[in-house]
């Protein structure tokens, strides 16, 4: 039994939350503790901070629920072509069940989650005594340390377990998904490379809850005649906001006393275009992940035809380096040496477009090199015996074997021999007449 497969089985029955675990207080969790990276809005952003923001959380749930919910099959090469290798564990870790606990949906989508927020993903690598791959455990980033290089020139891991001890792994025991990296080795998180953008939404939002909290109309000052002690000042003030404070009292009428007015002062949030930067700021925060605007909820310029646009250029320009990334990252560390040549791991990048009945089918007309049982595959439909070939591409109307057989059938009847025209003679006889057959048919 593996390290990871022993802590967790050890937290079952305590269930501990993750975040329980007495971890050491690194300098970079030392930030997280305190509520993230300061920046110059006074707003402390870290990645679980981040999530709380709208935009940053439909980018990662979107993303990473794309990956998740993708096949991703194992393949064999062979002399046709290739074929699924369903009855490999390695198929069955990466579809059905990573390990006793989750389901390959759950850990996908946890790997691909921390890869956007903090630009690193591991996984401990569970293996048999041949070596082969029976479990993945999803480690958590924030407590694995950068990896350094061994003499032998290979990763060596060091990761803090829930009771604080901390382990070594090799480079064969961790799946290690990276994002944008400036030496191949570590990834960069994208929260905090811009993390001035993220806490400008997070300090619209705080503005905002403030702003309601206040009635949803600026600050002012009430406005007295003659001078006031500060203990009457501040008891005025106290009882203006128990009064009037908060989304409870909007509307109720004000009684001033003598002399006592109110001046409001600051502007409206329409005249200080707040609506405006709020949705430029959603629109900037998407781009760190290139979602398109629509997916954040941002819709103002958008229509039916541009947003079917965009989404082709979602699953091409995003997903597909996402699929590329994990197909690459899975066949180098998944795969024993001497399988590579043999098996690979590849998205089933078409199993996430699914545009209406007519494209389809549009779609499938075109496709002359599939099979039509391939295509009811995709639809979801029970086989055909006879759709296990080609069709005709002019038409498409009949398989191949058939047209073959009724072209040689032509051809064989063109080839025989021409019989001669039946020759018949009228003859007299004493009933009459008749017509005899003298050769020919």
């Amino acid at each position: 039994m593996g390290l990871i497969r022993e802590a967790v089985t050890s937290l079952i029955p305590a269930t501990r939350a993750l975040e329980e675990g007495p971890f050491p207080l690194t300098a970079a969790r030392l930030l997280e503790v305190m509520g993230g990276t300061p920046t110059a809005t006074g707003m402390r952003v870290s990645p679980e901070s981040a999530l709380s923001l709208t935009a940053v959380w439909d980018a990662v749930d979107m993303i990473s629920g794309d990956i998740a919910r993708t096949p991703v099959p194992l393949y064999q090469r062979t002399n046709q072509g290739r074929t699924k290798a369903d009855a490999n564990r390695l198929h069955y870790l990466l579809n059905t069940a990573p390990n006793p606990y989750m389901t390959a949906y759950t850990f996908k989508q946890a790997l691909q989650g921390h890869k956007m927020l903090r630009g690193n993903a591991f996984a401990n690598i569970e293996r048999d005594s041949s070596g082969e791959p029976v479990a993945l455990w999803p480690l958590r980033a924030d407590v694995m340390e950068r990896p350094v290089i061994s003499q032998a020139g290979t990763l060596i891991y060091r990761y803090t377990m829930e009771n604080g001890t901390q382990v070594l792994m090799p480079q064969s025991e961790v799946l290690h998904l990276r994002g944008f990296s400036n030496d191949g080795i570590w990834g960069m998180s994208p929260i905090t490379v811009h993390r001035e953008t993220i806490a400008l939404g997070m300090a619209y939002r705080a503005f905002s809850a403030k702003f309601f909290g206040n009635n949803a109309s600026p600050g002012g000052v009430l406005q007295v005649k003659q001078r006031l002690t500060k203990e009457a000042a501040e008891r005025l003030r106290e009882q203006w906001e128990i009064a009037h404070k908060g989304m409870d009292n909007a509307m109720r009428v004000a009684v001033l006393e003598d002399g006592v007015t109110w001046q409001a002062v600051g502007m409206a949030l329409d005249d200080a275009q707040y609506i405006e930067s709020s949705k430029l700021n959603r629109i900037e925060v998407a781009s760190i992940w290139h979602i398109p605007a629509h997916k954040v909820g941002e819709l103002d310029r958008a229509t039916f035809t541009n947003i079917e646009e965009q989404d082709l250029d979602y699953e091409g320009a995003v997903l597909d380096r996402e699929y590329a990334n994990w197909d690459q990252q899975l066949n180098k560390d998944l795969l024993l040496p001497q399988q590579q040549a043999t098996f690979y791991f590849e998205f089933m990048r078409q199993a996430l477009v699914r545009a209406t009945i007519d494209k389809r089918s549009e779609a499938y007309s075109r496709a002359w090199w599939m099979k039509p049982n391939e295509i009811r595959d995709r639809e979801n439909m029970d086989r055909i015996p006879e759709f296990d070939e080609p069709f005709i591409p002019a038409n498409n109307v009949l398989p191949l074997s058939l047209v073959v057989k009724k072209v040689d059938a032509e051809i064989e009847k063109a080839n025989q021999p021409a019989l001669p025209a039946p020759v018949r003679q009228l003859r007299r006889t004493d009933e009459g007449y008749e017509l005899r057959l003298v050769s020919g048919d």
